[in-house]
C-alpha cells in the first residue's frame, strides 16, 4: 500500500479483510466538529468523511497459518449463553442473525436448549433456556474447549493447577459427560471437556 502524504491520516480501521483509513479535516476545509462548527482541525461531519475515506484490499491469511498452541489442540469451540428469553434469543439468532440450527435438546439433564452454527464447523453458539424468567447468576454462561481426549484435558488442567488455578463446581450434565470446569477473574465459567462434539448427521 502507498500512503499518499498529503493526508493527515488519523485513524486506521479494520472491517472483515478491508481497511479503511479516515484522515482529518485541513483547516480552512473542515468543520470545527462532527456536524459542524467553525473550519479547524476536527473530523468532518460523517457526509464528508465519505469523500475522505480509502478501502484498501488487505491478504486474507494463508489457510493453517494460524494454530492453536500445541497445549491446547482444541477441536471445537462453543460460546453458552443461559437466556431468561429463550424463545426470542433463539429466533434472533436462528431467523435474524440467520444461523443455522445443528441440534435442539429438551430436558437433556432438566435443560432445554438450541445449539446453532454452521454444520461441520468447529465453533457454535448453544442457547439454554433459563426458566422462571431469571437472569443468569454469574458463571453460567461458558466457554467450552472441546479437547480431543482425556490426555489433552489432562495437559491443559496442569497448566491451570501449575498457575493456582482450581476446578469449580460443575453442572449436572458436564459431571456427567467428563467435562472440568473453571472460573476465569470475572467469575465466567471456562469447560474443558475430553472430547469433541459433531453435530448429528
Amino acid at each position: 500500500m502507498v500512503a499518499d502524504d498529503s493526508i493527515p491520516w488519523r485513524a486506521v480501521a479494520i472491517h472483515h479483510n478491508r481497511v479503511a483509513l479516515v484522515c482529518r479535516a485541513r483547516a480552512g476545509r473542515g468543520s470545527g466538529g462532527v456536524g459542524g462548527g467553525a473550519a479547524g482541525g476536527g473530523l468532518m461531519g460523517w457526509r464528508g468523511l465519505a469523500g475522505l475515506m480509502k478501502t484498501v484490499a488487505v491478504g486474507i491469511p494463508e489457510p493453517g497459518g494460524a494454530r492453536w498452541p500445541a497445549h491446547l489442540p482444541v477441536g471445537a469451540l462453543r460460546v453458552v449463553r443461559w437466556s431468561a428469553r429463550y424463545d426470542q434469543t433463539v429466533i434472533f439468532y436462528r431467523d435474524i442473525i440467520g444461523l443455522p440450527v445443528l441440534e435442539t435438546f429438551t430436558g437433556s439433564y432438566g435443560l432445554d436448549g438450541t445449539i446453532l452454527g454452521l454444520p461441520g464447523g468447529p465453533v457454535h453458539l448453544e442457547i439454554v433456556r433459563l426458566r422462571d424468567g431469571q437472569h443468569p447468576p454469574p458463571g453460567l454462561d461458558q466457554l467450552v474447549f472441546y479437547l480431543p481426549d482425556a490426555a489433552a484435558q489432562e495437559q491443559v488442567t496442569a497448566r491451570l493447577a501449575a498457575a493456582g488455578v482450581d476446578p469449580v463446581a460443575s453442572i449436572d450434565y458436564w459431571q456427567a459427560n467428563g467435562g472440568v470446569t473453571y472460573q476465569d477473574p470475572d467469575g465466567r465459567e471456562v469447560v474443558l471437556a475430553s472430547w469433541i462434539y459433531r453435530p448429528p448427521s
